[in-house]
C-alpha cells in the first residue's frame, strides 16, 4: 500500500517504506529495503550514505515518483515541483544547453532573467549554444544541475551529481550549488558516498545499513563543521564505522 501525496514550497518530507524488493535475472527475491524511516523538514539539505547496493538511488526514484512497486508510504507536504540530478546528465541531445534549461521552466514572464541567472552562476554562458555531445562530462553535469534549479523546485533530488569528476572542478560545483540554494532555499537530497560531498553541501547526514536497508544513524553536521577540522574528522570517522557495520 502507497500513499504519496503533495500539500507549500519547500516541500518536507516523511519516508516510511516497510518493505522494498526486486526480482532479480534469475527469479530470486532481493530484499532492498526494511523499516526505512525519516524525515526531512522544508528547506533541509540532506546526504544519504551506506553501502553499494543498499537502495540509495532507487529510494530517490520512489521519491520522485518514478518506482512505486513498494509497501509504505512517502508522504510530500508542499505543492512544489521535483528537480531530480541522475547520475548521468540525461541532457537531450538535439537541443541546445539554452533549450535544455528552458525545457523545465514554467514561468514565461521571467524565464529570461531566471535562464541568464543559472547561466552566468553556473559558468555556462559561453555554451548556452552548444550541444550535449560539444561538451565535456564537467559541463554537462553542470547543465543538468542547473536545468533541476530552473524547474524552482520544492524539492531537488541529486544522485552522484558530482562522480567520475576531479576534485577542483567537484569544489567548484559545490560552491555553485550552494549559492545557488542560498538564493532560493530548497528541499534537497543528496546520495553520495564521498563524506566531503555531504560536508560540503548537508546540514545532514542519514546513514543506511546494507540491504535491506534502515537508517543506522542520523547526524547533524552543523553550519560551521567545514571550519572545524577536528569535528570534521570525528564526524567522518563516526560515519566510516557506522557503514562498516554488519
Amino acid at each position: 500500500m502507497k500513499d504519496v501525496s503533495h500539500a507549500g514550497v519547500p516541500d518536507s518530507l516523511d519516508v516510511a517504506i516497510q518493505r522494498k524488493a526486486f526480482e532479480s535475472s534469475s527469479g530470486a527475491r532481493i530484499e532492498v529495503m526494511a523499516d526505512l524511516r525519516f524525515r526531512i523538514e522544508s528547506a533541509q539539505t540532506v546526504a544519504i550514505m551506506g553501502p553499494s547496493g543498499c537502495g540509495k538511488s532507487t529510494l530517490l526514484r520512489m521519491i520522485a515518483g518514478l518506482d512505486a512497486d513498494y509497501e509504505g508510504g512517502i508522504v510530500r507536504e508542499g505543492q512544489g515541483r521535483t528537480g531530480f540530478v541522475f547520475q548521468e546528465p540525461t541532457l537531450l541531445a538535439w537541443r541546445t544547453v539554452e533549450q535544455n534549461i528552458r525545457l523545465v521552466m514554467q514561468r514565461p514572464d521571467d524565464q529570461d532573467a531566471l535562464l541568464e541567472g543559472i547561466l552566468e552562476r553556473m559558468e555556462l554562458m559561453a555554451h548556452r549554444r552548444h550541444f550535449p555531445g560539444e561538451l565535456s562530462v564537467g559541463l554537462a553535469r553542470r547543465v543538468a544541475i542547473g536545468r533541476a534549479l530552473a524547474a524552482l523546485p520544492g524539492l531537488l533530488l541529486l544522485d552522484e551529481p558530482f562522480a567520475s569528476l576531479d576534485a577542483p572542478l567537484i569544489a567548484r560545483l559545490q560552491a555553485q550549488l550552494k549559492a545557488e540554494l542560498a538564493l532560493r532555499p530548497t528541499t534537497t537530497i543528496l546520495v553520495t558516498h564521498r563524506f566531503e560531498d555531504a560536508l560540503s553541501i548537508a546540514s545532514r547526514v542519514l546513514v543506511f545499513s546494507a540491504r535491506p536497508s534502515h537508517v543506522l544513524a542520523d547526524i547533524a553536521l552543523g553550519p560551521d563543521v567545514q571550519a572545524d577540522p577536528a569535528r570534521a574528522d570525528a564526524i567522518r570517522r563516526e560515519i566510516e564505522h557506522v557503514i562498516g557495520q554488519p
